[in-house]
This record gives C-alpha cells, sequence and structure tokens, in this order.
C-alpha cells in the first residue's frame, strides 16, 4: 500500500479481482502472534505472472510516460 499510495481497501478489491482472474492464490498465515490480525499471503499464478510479464512487456514499449496499469486485456494480449 505505501509503494502504491492506494488506501487498503482499494489493494484488497484489486487482489479480490485478481484471484477470481486466477492471476492470485492467497493463504492464510498459519500462526497469529498474540494481539496482531492474522495476515492472507498473496502469490502470482504461473499464469498471473505471464500476465503481468506481458502487460510490463508492452508498456515498456511505449514511449516515455505516465500511465495506468489495467488488469485487462490490451492489444495484442488475450486475457
Amino acid at each position: 500500500m505505501k509503494a502504491t499510495g492506494r488506501a487498503g481497501p482499494t489493494i484488497y478489491k484489486i487482489l479480490e479481482r485478481l484471484a477470481e482472474a486466477e492471476w492470485v492464490t492467497s493463504r492464510w498465515e498459519a500462526e497469529v502472534e498474540p494481539g496482531k490480525p492474522r495476515r492472507r499471503y498473496y502469490r502470482l499464478t504461473p499464469h498471473g505472472a505471464t500476465r503481468a510479464e506481458d502487460i510490463l512487456a508492452h508498456q515498456r514499449s511505449k514511449p516515455v510516460g505516465r500511465f495506468r496499469l489495467a488488469f485487462g486485456a490490451i492489444d495484442g494480449c488475450e486475457a
């Protein structure tokens, strides 16, 4: 959240959508320290890693400038 500047609910909604698209899997922390909430860990699936690499390669091929990464189909890349 710190790196993106986005609020928690925004990040978790994105992670939920990525899980529905089978880009990530998640698991709950096995043991929790007393007084701390349980953490959920996310990991890119092989499909998600491939798609993310495709999107990043596509974005890197564009002229330098500001862009917004969208999770969906892009020109030349099927979801």
